[in-house]
């Protein structure tokens, strides 16, 4: 009986100190090594000799610490995806984009909230589809006038306003052109025919540029129609990453 709990004891310490190597882990951007230490953890779990009243506590607590480990590394690749897109790296782009989703599926079956997938799934998408501009167009776009001049030189919004280049936006098949347009959201001109929106009516636009390898949808709202100057002012409904990675191929 003594030698049992030995054992018992025993192999209780190796599961704690499994589990506190793993907790140091999370923080360190090395996932494949907590995926080894929670592989060691449920192969010792499985012993004939380990503690029976413990297992599901120490069940729980690897599979939590995956989770949040996975669920970091997704949202790390991301952040370093969106980066190399934005510095025009297509291939980091896609090989990270990869990882991302090998991270978030490892997510998932650890117990990742639905919330959490839906959102990651949204920025996996957002960022597998962000166009570069080839590197001689994007050095052609630096030499032209990106930034809109605001009145008296004096820019009151908290984003600058750039009129060039001209965005065509296409809305349910109707393209429009750009008046200027910001990380916050367009000013298009839609001449005098009459419009079928309202303010705070949500719309599905899809944005494009001429020579820029860029065509991207997604939601806005419509903040202001003003008939006398024949514009249509939209919001985002956030900052897009796209649009910051568009706007950084231009600066």
């Amino acid at each position: 009986m003594v030698q049992r709990r030995n054992i018992e004891e025993a192999l209780t310490r190796r599961a704690e100190m499994l589990l506190q190597r793993m907790e140091r882990i999370i923080g360190s951007s090395n996932p494949e090594r907590l995926d080894i230490d929670a592989g060691l953890l449920i192969d010792l779990l499985k012993s004939p000799d380990f503690p029976r009243l413990h297992k599901p506590a120490f069940q729980e607590a690897a599979k939590q610490l995956q989770r949040q480990s996975h669920e970091q590394t997704t949202g790390r690749l991301l952040n370093e995806a969106e980066s190399g897109a934005r510095v025009g790296d297509r291939a980091a782009r896609d090989r990270l984009v990869a990882k991302a989703k090998e991270a978030l599926t490892k997510a998932v079956k650890s117990g990742s909230a639905k919330d959490f997938r839906k959102e990651m799934e949204k920025r996996l998408l957002s960022v597998a589809t962000m166009e570069i501009a080839p590197a001689p167009v994007r050095q052609k776009l630096r030499k032209r006038p990106a930034q809109a001049q605001p009145p008296n030189g004096v820019e009151k919004r908290h984003t600058i306003r750039y009129a060039e280049p001209v965005l065509t936006v296409a809305i349910n098949q109707t393209e429009y052109r750009t008046i200027d347009w910001s990380t916050r959201g367009l000013l298009l001109n839609v001449g005098p025919a009459s419009v079928p929106f309202l303010v705070g009516d949500l719309v599905r636009v899809e944005i494009s540029c001429p020579n820029v390898e860029m065509r991207h949808r997604q939601q806005a709202k419509v903040a202001r129609h003003d008939e006398s100057k024949n514009s249509l002012a939209l919001a985002f409904l956030d900052i897009d990453p796209v649009i910051l990675a568009f706007l950084k191929a231009i600066e």
